[in-house]
């Protein structure tokens, strides 16, 4: 689940263990700036993160659950994608922002 993934990425950079790079974690120009920053901004977005992936699951486990009624199914499925753009971009702009007061 991409939620799952993401949530262990900011989680192992937050740790200092996935440092600096241009594949993988929340990247802005304030949190690539320095270690420190990078760090800083996926802690900050760590409890966001964490929050998205928990809704992420609950709404597939929804559609999972209402397999039988095709629009609540969609709607399941719409409702996850939706959850996990928005708290991704909300997770990103608080890490900009944290990595900025570094």
């Amino acid at each position: 689940m991409a939620a799952a993934g993401m949530l262990a990425v900011c989680w192992i950079a937050a740790r200092g263990t996935l440092g600096r790079n241009s594949m993988a974690g929340l990247r802005t120009r304030a949190m690539l700036a320095s270690e420190q920053a990078w760090e800083t901004g996926h802690r900050a977005a760590l409890p966001v993160m964490v929050v998205v992936a928990a809704l992420t699951v609950i709404a597939a486990i929804t559609s999972i659950l209402v397999i039988g009624n095709i629009h609540a199914y969609l709607a399941a499925i719409v409702a996850a994608v939706l959850i996990l753009l928005v708290g991704v971009v909300v997770a990103t702009i608080i890490a900009g922002r944290a990595a900025r007061n570094v």
